[in-house]
């Protein structure tokens, strides 16, 4: 084995050690709850990466956990932040109530695409967090709206986290919206986003209608 191989063995182990560790001491301290159920209880996504452990909050900041504090703490790193989609967030622009509730009919689209763009993940940073998702998804073709993509994934215990893909130009339309579920079909522009409300795509851009 030369000095090399040597090197890198022990720099491998060590990292495996430092992530048993925390793994350890949160089991031992908090019993069967990980570090991401307790990011999850505080409302953020669980994401490790690296030698960081960061939740991250839907208002954009993020948290980092403290052995000391054993607990989260606020992060001043330079990770990208993960967004809650702009045009659900967007509280300057209040929605009403749904009253009577839309339907897939009422927003009926007989635009249809059958291409599939690479994914431009610099029309949002963050979604690169769950770039093989989106990808993966994108791939499959569309099935939203007639030229999009809702890409889906699973954030926890009846969570599923999404994006809303432009199948011909590939820009990301929303990135960060969670809910406990999703109805969508591929000839309407309207997305149920369950207990988020509903929204629409309209000229290339994603927007909450009413709650």
């Amino acid at each position: 084995m030369t000095q090399t191989q040597i090197v890198t063995g022990v720099i491998g182990l060590g990292f495996v050690c430092w992530l048993a560790g925390f793994v350890l001491a949160d089991q031992s301290q908090h019993g069967s709850r990980s570090l991401a159920e307790r990011c999850s209880e505080l409302g953020g996504e669980w994401l490790y990466r690296s030698a960081e452990l960061l939740c991250y909050l839907t208002d954009g900041n993020k948290l980092a956990y403290s052995a000391a504090e054993d607990g989260f703490i606020a992060y001043t790193g330079k990770v990208a932040m993960i967004a809650v989609a702009e045009a659900a967030a967007d509280e300057s622009q209040p929605v009403g109530s749904c009253s009577p509730t839309p339907s897939f009919d009422d927003y009926h689209t007989d635009q249809s695409f059958n291409g599939r763009a690479k994914v431009d993940f610099s029309t949002n940073q963050a979604a690169r967090h769950y770039r093989t998702a989106i990808t993966k998804d994108v791939a499959t073709g569309v099935n939203f709206a007639g030229k999009y993509v809702m890409s889906i994934w699973g954030c926890g215990d009846n969570c599923q986290g999404s994006a809303v893909i432009n199948a011909e130009t590939g820009k990301i339309l929303s990135y960060g919206m969670t809910s406990t579920g999703y109805e969508f079909v591929v000839d309407s522009w309207l997305l149920d986003a369950g207990q988020m409300g509903y929204f629409v795509v309209e000229d290339d851009a994603f927007k909450q209608i009413c709650k």
